[in-house]
């Protein structure tokens, strides 16, 4: 039975000496200096992240107090423009005065909405294209995904003979 050993003077409980001579000197020299500088490189980022933090809030209390600004004036006048708060807002969002009917600004929304979800969709069918194209190598070099690619090719297969015949009929019409 062992017994649990006391780390701060290098004994057993029973106070024999134990044996820690796996960790050498070197070890203990060369793991000060790497911890040294994963803090130096931690306190670093946290103060590149707190200058950041100070000029965002900077930014939004200069975007707040002119908005404050632009909504006390009575009569309702755009003296001053103030960009948007999100740099992704919509223009529908956020009508311009200079007299363009809300569909056509709307418009110009949809397709920055719809964009990057065309993208995603394409980046997800190239993916599948490059599984499917690859599966046999996959396989191999991961024997227990046999069975999930195989299901996966026997789905594309489906989905293939699909697309041919509905293409096949369209180019016969």
């Amino acid at each position: 039975m062992t017994l649990p050993q006391d780390p701060a003077d290098g004994t057993a409980r029973d106070g024999t000496p134990t044996d820690d001579s796996c960790l050498g000197s070197d070890d203990v020299s060369h793991a000060i200096p790497e911890a040294d500088r994963h803090d130096r490189d931690a306190m670093q980022a946290l103060t590149i992240d707190r200058a950041a933090l100070k000029v965002l809030k900077e930014e939004a209390e200069r975007e707040l107090s002119l908005r404050r600004a632009q909504a006390s004036k009575p009569d309702g006048s755009h003296s001053v423009k103030v960009p948007p708060a999100s740099s992704n807002a919509t223009h529908a969002s956020h009508p311009q005065a200079s007299g363009q009917p809300n569909s056509e600004q709307g418009r110009g929304g949809w397709i920055r909405a719809v964009l990057p979800l065309l993208l995603m969709v394409a980046a997800l069918v190239g993916l599948l294209v490059t599984i499917y194209l690859r599966a046999s190598a996959i396989s191999h070099a991961y024997p227990n995904t046999e069975g999930p690619l195989q299901s996966y090719l026997e789905a594309a297969d489906v989905f293939l003979e699909w697309l041919n015949g509905v293409l096949g009929r369209q180019s016969g019409d």
